[in-house]
């Protein structure tokens, strides 16, 4: 019988001896929450097995000692005490002051950015409504150029169409000219000619056809001086 079941015994005893014992075992009325045993840096590897000698220190005074001369008997072996180890508490998702911050200031710009979206895309909207109408009104004008262009070149087409008609009239008019004058050269001489036989002709014809004096003229005269005669 060794130290420890000694030990053992007289707690059985001390404890049958309270009042109220029933020799179950006591649950606890609280809940249990599992604790950690305190770890130190010091205390690692396998538990440590007591010494003979810590073994003699604890013995009872009232147990006979060895006597002297005697051989000590040979020491107890080292008893193994298995200890269990608590289980590990759940572990929750611990949030970190960064990523506190982190999230808040997120959300914040979140927020802020959604606020200054909402105008900014009815601006938008209107930009792309101005935009779609400029760009009919420009399609629009390109149209209307385009015809201009069509009808200036009609009339450039028309315009040079009577031009080089008007060139045709003035070539043929010009060469119409040089014919007459081709023809006057031809035919000035003879008709000088003819005109000079013609004045000569027309002189002769005026020689011989000239009116002689009259004596009337002298009666006239010797009528007038015998009226005023009378008149005086």
């Amino acid at each position: 019988m060794g130290i420890l079941d000694v030990f053992k015994g007289k707690g059985a005893e001390s404890r049958r001896m309270l009042p109220g014992y029933t020799g179950a075992p006591r649950t606890p009325s609280y809940p249990m929450t599992p604790r950690m045993p305190p770890t130190s840096p010091m205390r690692t590897g396998a538990p440590r097995t007591p010494s003979p000698e810590m073994l003699g220190r604890m013995e009872p005074t009232g147990a006979p000692g060895i006597p002297p001369g005697m051989p000590s008997p040979p020491p107890p072996p080292p008893m193994q005490i298995r200890t269990r180890m608590p289980a590990a508490p759940p572990r929750y998702p611990s949030r970190k002051p960064k990523q506190l911050l982190t999230e808040d200031i997120e959300s914040i710009a979140e927020a802020i950015i959604a606020e200054k979206w909402k105008p900014l895309q009815e601006e938008i909207d209107k930009m792309s409504s101005w935009k779609s109408t400029v760009n009919k009104d420009v399609k629009k004008i390109d149209e209307r150029l385009d015809n201009l262009e069509k009808e200036v070149e009609s009339v450039e087409k028309s315009l040079l169409e009577k031009i080089e008609e008007y060139k045709k009239g003035v070539t043929d008019i010009a060469a119409e000219i040089q014919a007459i004058q081709k023809v006057f050269r031809a035919t000035l001489p003879e008709f000088t000619s003819e005109v000079r036989e013609l004045s000569k002709i027309v002189e002769k014809i005026k020689k011989k056809t000239k009116p002689k004096k009259r004596k009337r003229k002298t009666k006239k005269k010797t009528t007038k001086k015998r009226s005023r005669r009378k008149k005086k």
